[in-house]
């Protein structure tokens, strides 16, 4: 995925939530590319994600659960 992502000279990849994992994060990093995971629609699940990769966008059907009051 992050080698076809530099082929075509995009700017980030979008990944499933189950899918993700450090090799294609830290390739794509390595490499400065932009990381999305998505559909995170568990603040548990959001909370791991980000703890685990720190630099990622979360894409989301619920941005109201994640929001702070």
């Amino acid at each position: 995925m992050v080698y076809r992502a530099r082929q075509m000279h995009a700017t980030g990849i979008s990944i499933n939530k189950w899918l993700i994992n450090p090799i294609t994060y830290h390739m794509a990093k390595r490499f400065k590319l932009e990381v999305g995971v998505y559909t995170v629609n568990s603040p548990l699940l959001m909370r791991l994600i980000t703890r685990l990769y720190p630099d990622i966008t979360i894409y989301t059907d619920h941005p109201e659960r994640f929001v702070r009051k």
